[in-house]
């Protein structure tokens, strides 16, 4: 990213923030200001720049070199700059390969190193004092969000390198990310435990966006709240570029 990136980011993000419907998204309002913070530090860059442009036409060396360190400091720090950074995640464990045979042992298998592994993030999340919330559960795997609390980086700028056979990382892009035809494009299905079973499980909501054929599961015990998670998961895959897991 380049400095001229950060400062068209920057104005988004301002621009945003004066939007007085954003406050009635405390997710959407708390990224955005940690947005705002991150953005607001590397825009020193340009004063700084001035200043030593400055400096060296008066020939001040002392200044001249505290500056120019500054300068290469941040200049670092623009270009490493991602702007999900400020983003919090969704997180998707599974516990085999999509490509492995589906056998019981196998399937046992799965269920073990798929629990090793959610315990593992939970204990991180423990940890970095997030807030953990499943939006899906099969057996071979859990799909979660990571929310880190105020004051704090979101954690995409932590787990982002976490992707592996295993483990699929994304940004919550959450309600922002505007699906094409969104509410008019969309196929619901609602799938209910059965009698026997209620009202311990989980109901099942699947959001399928027609057009781009990208479905997502979510799980809750209220129809609502189902639908919700499931299309908070369809949000990230689809900003991802990503039709499944």
């Amino acid at each position: 990213m380049t400095y001229e990136d950060v400062v068209a980011e920057s104005v988004a993000v301002e621009a945003r923030l004066a939007d007085p419907a954003v406050y009635r998204d405390f997710l959407l309002h708390r990224r955005l200001r940690r947005s705002s913070e991150a953005l607001r530090r590397l825009l020193r860059l340009g004063p700084l720049r001035a200043d030593l442009a400055a400096a060296r036409e008066l020939g001040w060396t002392a200044e001249i070199d505290r500056l120019a360190s500054e300068v290469a400091a941040l200049e670092r720090d623009v270009a490493r700059w991602d702007r999900h950074d400020p983003y919090d995640v969704i997180m998707h464990v599974r516990g085999r390969k999509p490509d492995d045979d589906q056998d019981t042992d196998l399937g046992l298998e799965a269920e073990h190193q798929k629990i090793d592994l959610l315990r593992e993030y939970e204990a991180l999340a423990r940890r970095r004092g997030w807030h953990v919330r499943y939006l899906d559960q099969a057996r071979d795997h859990s799909t979660f969000a990571l929310t880190a609390g105020e004051g704090e980086t979101g954690v995409w700028s932590v787990l982002k390198g976490e992707s592996s056979d295993w483990v699929t990382v994304l940004p919550d892009v959450g309600a922002e990310f505007q699906l094409s035809g969104d509410g008019e494009d969309l196929r619901i299905e609602t799938f209910c435990p059965p009698p026997y079973r209620r009202p311990f499980d989980l109901l099942t909501v699947r959001v399928t966006h027609v057009s781009s054929r990208v479905s997502a599961c979510g799980m809750a015990r209220r129809p609502g709240e189902a639908k919700a998670n499931a299309l908070r998961v369809l949000r990230a895959l689809s900003a991802a570029g990503l039709s499944e897991w």
